[in-house]
């Protein structure tokens, strides 16, 4: 290699060598800072458990009548003693007919309704858009649960949030013809259903549930507060009885027996408030209060007794669901765990206005995988405010410093 040559690349090594200190001194700083924004965020502390027993004072209804029954109420409903559960036809055909009547009775109560709505009326049609939307998806997820009960109802308010935006839009206005066909339709069955054979009354008020389970007498709710681990274990369901109608719950409240461990137990004492959100085709989230902790002698499991009084249709009918209990709930502003720093003994975060950072403290409410939540400050007050851009990656960070 000619002298020259080893200075022409000496020379060139020597530019690269100093672009790469320029541009690692003057331009990496600034490319390097990332910032994130601050968002509401609620974070909470909860036990798992794969499955929970539900605890009530239930009374099975029995009856052995011969023919087809058709429940006056539905599940979770509201029972007086000695009030009609179901009455009884001589065949599943009629029984049919009557379900396909109350169809059709809302179908000319929601139709007959939206006769009286006038276009003239000023109506927020987003607001219809978005009903429209939440039926649909409702309706949605009825279907992909296999929850085929509930979804006729659910196709029918989706039907009628349409036909009601059509009215006010000035697409449909005259269900007249329509109305008098589906009336004609409910004469015609009405005729030939007859009256009902018997009835199935309530042995004492309650809710009522149109299922039984076996679970109905394995357990004396008496003892609810003194149930072990190794009791729990053993809870045994019974073969249902064929004449079961269904069962009616007496009390108001009712129980959930979790499964927990010894250390889990330790963070409960009877009378502490919880929530209890438990997995039905919906998760409901459930107010109870810690009733009992009860450690087991021979092992280190625990039983978490609790008492809730909030009844649905959903709920009447669960037996072993699995639930989350949540102990302590966290309301303030989501960031990255990686905006968190230390200024002068203090902890806080850099942010950023756009053409500098500020370092402003901060009150960490709790701590989850990668990011925190901070408690908001006032609006008045240094500190986190939601929408803060807030600095997650940078270098040589400064309060003061100009982007």
């Amino acid at each position: 290699m000619s002298v020259g040559l080893k200075r022409v690349l000496s020379a060139l090594l020597g530019l690269l060598l100093i672009a790469y200190l320029c541009y690692h001194v003057l331009v990496v700083p600034y490319q390097s800072i990332e910032t994130e924004q601050a968002v509401s965020y609620t974070a909470r502390d909860t036990i798992e458990a794969e499955q929970a027993y539900i605890i009530r004072t239930e009374t099975v209804v029995e009856s052995d009548a011969k023919g087809s029954y058709r429940y006056a109420i539905g599940n979770g409903q509201r029972v007086a003693s000695g009030s009609v559960i179901a009455d009884i036809y001589h065949s599943d055909k009629v029984v049919q007919s009557l379900a396909k009547i109350d169809d059709l009775d809302r179908q000319i109560e929601n139709l007959e309704s939206l006769s009286n709505y006038s276009t003239g009326v000023v109506v927020d049609i987003s607001q219809l858009n978005e009903q429209a939307h939440s039926s649909l998806v409702t309706l949605l997820n009825s279907v992909e649960q296999g929850n085929f009960t509930d979804c006729r109802n659910k196709a029918q308010d989706l039907l009628s949030v349409i036909n009601r935006r059509q009215t006010i839009t000035g697409q449909s206005t005259d269900f007249s013809s329509l109305i008098s066909s589906l009336k004609v339709q409910r004469e015609n069955l009405a005729t030939a259903i007859g009256n009902p054979l018997g009835s199935v009354k309530s042995p004492c008020a309650g809710y009522f549930v149109s299922s039984v389970d076996g679970y109905e007498n394995a357990f004396n709710i008496e003892d609810v507060d003194s149930l072990t681990p190794e009791m729990l274990k053993n809870i045994k369901s019974e073969q249902p009885k064929e004449n079961a109608v269904g069962k009616v719950v007496s009390d108001v409240n009712w129980y959930i027996a979790v499964a927990i461990t010894f250390e889990q137990a330790l963070q409960f004492a009877p009378g502490d408030k919880v929530d209890v959100d438990i997995s039905t085709s919906e998760v409901v989230s459930v107010p109870a209060k810690v009733l009992q902790v009860n450690k087991s002698v021979q092992s280190d499991e625990a039983v978490l007794i609790l008492s809730c009084s909030y009844m649905s249709s959903e709920l009447s009918a669960l037996r072993t669901p699995s639930v989350s209990v949540v102990l302590h709930t966290y309301d303030g502003l989501r960031i990255s765990d990686k905006a968190i720093r230390v200024n002068d003994g203090k902890k806080g975060v850099y942010t950023s206005n756009g053409t500098s950072i500020e370092f402003v403290p901060v009150k960490v409410l709790y701590t989850g995988n990668g990011y925190v939540v901070c408690q908001q400050a006032d609006p008045m007050e240094k500190g986190l405010h939601i929408y803060d851009d807030v600095v997650v990656k940078g270098k040589n960070l400064y309060d003061g410093k100009s982007l």
